[in-house]
């Protein structure tokens, strides 16, 4: 099978740079964090152009709960019994004193304590009544990573007297629901992977948390590496989701983002001489729509006698 390949360093018009801010843009749901924006002019490719889309530049605010209401904030206990801890942004301590308290607040009250450990960064679970939490798979929107349950599946009883049954089986990871965002798109393109879905994604770029909560996660173009090829000859229409690790959109709390995306253009015709050093460069005109009308006319019959 022919493939077609381009030069990445053989720019043909000039790049364009689509600057975004949420605020002038449609609001795809009530979250701010899934817009779309609909160009005046189109983004064209040229014949024999290939188009490179890379995420240049983003601010996004962090303001993000690391406790979301329906994704980690639930602690099952008892059975089918559960306290639902209310969406914000906690430190150990504060989540500690938050479960006790809900604990408290339940009919029958029961009282529990919970402590946790920098050193070790774990939790410790103590209750003079019988108190068991439930972790098993079934269990959804559980917060049992943020309280040091992470990858555990199955029961925790929580005894009267101290023990290394109380304790967490794992540190506790308060940034379990968000370790970093991701910008994504419906843009066409091939040259993304990931390991959720195992195949294609509309991922165009990773963003590292960079700030503490209240603060600006940024994306600076010079930490930008990755140019994705977009398989269209046009763009009119752009739309963009931003998410967590697992697809899930952020509640940015009512904030907008700003992002600068750049889209480059590159010649998609290998030299003659490349071709022939490795044929797998060769461009069949059938696979590029553009360049069926490059085809060279063939040379007339001659005529017998």
């Amino acid at each position: 099978m022919n493939r077609v390949g381009y030069h990445a360093t053989h720019e043909t018009q000039a790049s364009k740079m689509v600057f975004l801010d949420s605020v002038d843009c449609r609001q795809s749901t009530e979250l701010t964090s899934h817009f779309s924006y609909a160009f005046k002019d189109a983004i064209e490719t040229a014949s024999g152009e290939g188009m490179l889309v890379s995420l240049s530049s983003a601010s996004v605010p962090y303001s993000f709960y690391n406790v979301r209401a329906g994704i980690n904030d639930l602690l099952h206990y008892n059975g089918t019994l559960s306290i639902a801890v209310p969406p914000g942004n906690y430190s150990a301590n504060q989540l500690a004193k938050k479960v006790v308290s809900l604990f408290a607040g339940e009919t029958p009250s029961i009282t529990a304590t919970a402590t946790y450990d920098k050193v070790t960064q774990k939790f410790t679970f103590t209750s003079p009544a019988p108190l068991t939490f439930h972790f098993e798979e079934d269990k959804i929107n559980s917060i049992k990573n943020e309280l040091g349950f992470v990858g555990f599946s199955g029961t925790a009883s929580v005894l009267p007297v101290s023990g290394l049954s109380n304790v967490s089986t794992s540190v506790a990871d308060l940034n379990g629901s968000v370790h970093a965002i991701y910008v994504r798109t419906n843009l066409a393109t091939k040259s993304v992977m990931e390991s959720q879905t195992g195949g294609v994604s509309d991922i165009l770029a990773k963003i590292d948390i960079n700030t503490d909560p209240g603060g600006v996660i940024t994306l600076d173009p010079n930490q930008v590496s990755h140019e994705s090829l977009i398989h269209t000859a046009g763009i009119k229409h752009i739309e963009i989701r931003i998410t967590d690790e697992r697809n899930r959109l952020l509640d940015l709390n009512g904030l907008h983002s700003q992002l600068a995306i750049r889209f480059r253009f590159v010649d998609t015709k290998v030299s003659p001489a490349l071709a022939e050093i490795d044929p797998r460069h060769r461009i069949n005109p059938k696979d590029v729509p553009d360049l069926k009308q490059q085809e060279q006319p063939k040379p007339p019959k001659k005529k017998k006698g």
